[in-house]
């Protein structure tokens, strides 16, 4: 039995007739039918490593925001609070309009953190910056926001126990990757509140 089909095996390669036009069709149908399903798995996987790229980075993003704005918080020494009427919606928070930089500021004047576009206009998502006046100091580099993230930034004082409150967002696109994440940083330094 074995022995037939070796010689069988012998016969077809040994033939010099090659194959019919049938058998082409049925090859060619294989193939694709591989090749397509090949380019799937990868068309699947680039999408979802491209995914989270995104995640991870926003991550990054907002551990370095994060960082940078608890090392400017804690030294901060001034505060314009917004009217008590306008509560930011947290209990004993007000949203702060403006602080004293000593990183950031702008001619030694209280500032805002506001997200800015690449012309430094104010915009609700961009790249978080102290500043007035439309003169704007980015906290972190272009390079720091990839793959189109961009970020805002609510910032609140709670006077009962003297600490800021700050909630970032990131997103890329219409994705939001980290919404209204927060943390709290208090002042060395007694601040003064106007």
């Amino acid at each position: 039995m074995m022995l037939s089909l070796v010689n069988k095996l012998r016969r077809k390669l040994n033939n010099n007739s090659g194959m019919s036009v049938a058998e082409m069709l049925v090859a060619m149908a294989i193939v694709s039918l591989v090749g397509s399903g090949v380019f799937m798995a990868i068309s699947l996987g680039s999408s979802r490593y491209a995914e989270s790229m995104r995640m991870s980075e926003s991550e990054e993003l907002f551990a370095t925001l994060e960082t940078s704005l608890t090392h400017e918080l804690r030294y901060t020494t001034s505060a314009v609070l917004a009217n008590q009427g306008e509560e930011s919606g947290h209990e004993g928070l007000r949203r702060v309009e403006t602080l004293f930089s000593k990183t950031y500021a702008v001619k030694n004047k209280n500032t805002a953190l506001v997200s800015v576009d690449d012309d430094n206009n104010p915009v609700e998502f961009g790249e978080l910056a102290f500043g007035n006046d439309g003169k704007y100091n980015r906290i972190l580099g272009t390079a720091s926001y990839p793959n189109e993230l961009t970020a805002k930034a609510c910032l609140y004082y709670r006077e009962s126990d003297g600490r800021f409150r700050v909630e970032i967002s990131i997103k890329a696109g219409n994705t939001v990757y980290v919404e209204s994440r927060a943390f709290e940083v208090k002042p060395l330094n007694g601040i003064t509140i106007e």
